[in-house]
């Protein structure tokens, strides 16, 4: 009985070592200045996942099977970008695009000189440039998401890294800012706030919980006196 124990368990090692998946690294990319935010998603309808990165100066795009690059934007602000969220929204099988940028941390009053929110409007062929539209934003924009809110509808989730005013993470809680997507993206944008209790949020993902007419945020953040807090809405 022991000799077969052991058997099984080496017959299952064994197994297991043999479906261990094999990872091979491949550069795409050698030349990236600072690669702030990543996002995944089809760019191009052709049914793969191709890669999206915000670099310190541009928005650009890796096409799946070549990995060619093609840039969206560049120069779109004075200060660095910083973040970047890509999803099909519309349902037509491309993904939509935003991006942060005006990355300047120490000025939290300023929305000159700290902050910007961008929506990309995609180009008849997207290995070309993209036309960016200005959003409202907060100084110190950070991390942005598409979330799924209702069946077949989506909004844009932007969190700033400080309160407005903010000094050493006290001061006026983060504005964690919706963004309804209008038909003609060039239209006015609906806009609220859903949170401001958090300080120094520093991230925030989507949770896909099994719902089919929507997912979850979380987000995290330390306060100055070094606390974590998470909050899922």
């Amino acid at each position: 009985m022991a000799n077969y124990s052991f058997l099984l368990a080496a017959l299952c090692f064994l197994s297991g070592a043999l479906n261990e998946p094999k990872f091979q690294a491949q550069v795409l990319d050698d030349n990236v200045a600072i690669g702030y935010g990543l996002a995944i998603g089809d760019v191009d309808g052709d049914r793969k996942p191709d890669i999206l990165l915000a670099d310190k100066k541009q928005f650009v795009w890796f096409r799946n099977g070549d990995w060619k690059r093609f840039v969206m934007v560049e120069n779109l602000t004075e200060s660095d970008n910083v973040c970047i969220a890509a999803r099909d929204v519309d349902g037509d099988g491309k993904v939509e695009v935003a991006v942060g940028a005006q990355w300047n941390p120490g000025e939290t009053s300023d929305t000159l000189k700290s902050g910007s929110v961008h929506f990309l409007v995609r180009p008849g062929d997207p290995t070309q440039l993209w036309t960016p539209i200005e959003l409202h934003h907060e100084p110190t924009i950070h991390r942005m998401r598409w979330v799924k809110v209702a069946m077949n509808k989506y909004q844009l989730i932007v969190v700033p890294l400080h309160g407005r005013g903010n000094k050493g993470g006290e001061g006026q809680g983060v504005k964690v800012i919706a963004y309804e997507m209008p038909r003609d993206p060039r239209a006015k944008w609906k806009q609220w706030t859903i949170d401001e209790s958090m300080h120094l949020t520093h991230n925030l993902d989507v949770v896909d919980q099994g719902e089919k007419d929507r997912n979850q945020t979380v987000y995290s953040s330390r306060n100055a006196r070094g606390q974590l807090e998470r909050r899922m809405d």
